[in-house]
């Protein structure tokens, strides 16, 4: 199994090399629609339909295809959501025609081929150290961390404690009121608690904008340019981070501070699903060693 599953990456990196030139810039043009949820501004519902929008444009690049081709349904839209996240390039968002319910955007941007390559031969990287599992164990793993996530409630000391800090702007200010947005995808989680204490905190979550730039782009339209990272101590033995970048277009009669916000929300959110996913992975490994004596892939 372990030979099969080398001798399918070495495929797939030796086919993604060819799929496109690596100096080559491709174009990524897509739109979207949203529907404006109940209770939110129209700025909310168009920078999911951005998101929308790139994906189904990067979805559609017939040079990318081959790429998707050689992963299932279910790993090509990971990769292609990957993309989206980390690599797409001179974004800029264009409102379409809407109506009253629905935001509609129209996306511009590039990809470098370069960097898809990079992206690809890293996820087929990661999904070739997956390694299989027989039945057995997995139903002793289930079983017995099962009953330490059970027992959680009445043994608090056995969790690990995360401390959340207040949003550090690239001008110094800090902001508590920002961070909330992190604190609420982190509570109720069956393997860690909030603490608002760092000092006992076994992680801490620094959440930092590192820009926030609104450059005029036409007479009645702007632009917004945000880079925000996670950046947590506990996680690895030295400081790490995870980053998200976005640009949005908004025009002079729009709010420009409530779409600020609404963009870091966002940012801070899928920053905090990367991290999140990190960090229970590390304290399912810490239960796995508990319950087993072992970790599970050892």
């Amino acid at each position: 199994m372990r030979f099969w599953g080398l001798f399918v990456f070495v495929l797939s990196m030796a086919f993604s090399a060819a799929a496109a030139p690596k100096n080559a810039v491709l174009d990524i043009n897509g739109m979207a629609c949203e529907e404006a949820l109940t209770g939110e501004s129209r700025a909310g519902a168009r920078i999911r339909a951005s998101d929308k929008a790139v994906f189904n444009g990067i979805k559609r690049q017939e040079t990318l295809k081959p790429y998707f081709q050689e992963l299932n349904d279910h790993d090509a839209n990971v990769f292609i959501y990957r993309l989206v996240d980390e690599y797409i390039e001179d974004l800029s968002v264009r409102v379409m025609p809407s109506t009253a319910d629905n935001v509609c955007v129209e996306i511009r941007g590039h990809l470098s081929a370069s960097a898809v390559q990079e992206a690809y031969d890293a996820f087929v990287t990661e999904r070739s150290t997956f390694k299989e599992v027989k039945p057995e164990v997995v139903e002793e793993i289930v079983e017995k961390v099962g009953e330490e996530i059970a027992l959680t409630p009445d043994n608090p000391t056995e969790l690990a404690l995360i401390y959340i800090d207040s949003v550090l702007f690239f001008d110094g200010t800090k902001s508590a009121k920002q961070s909330e947005v992190l604190k609420k995808l982190y509570a109720d989680n069956p393997y860690f608690y909030l603490t608002e204490d760092a000092e006992i905190a076994d992680y801490v979550i620094r959440p930092k904008v590192l820009t926030a730039k609104v450059d005029k782009t036409g007479a009645n339209q702007n632009r917004l340019h945000m880079v925000v990272m996670l950046e947590i101590e506990g996680l690895t033995d030295d400081l790490s981070g995870e980053y998200q970048n976005r640009y949005v277009l908004f025009d002079d009669s729009e709010d420009k501070q409530n779409i600020a916000n609404k963009m870091l929300d966002k940012l801070l959110e899928l920053a905090g699903q990367n991290l999140l996913g990190k960090i229970e992975d590390n304290e399912q490994r810490k239960l796995e060693r508990k319950a087993l004596g072992r970790e599970l892939n050892s």
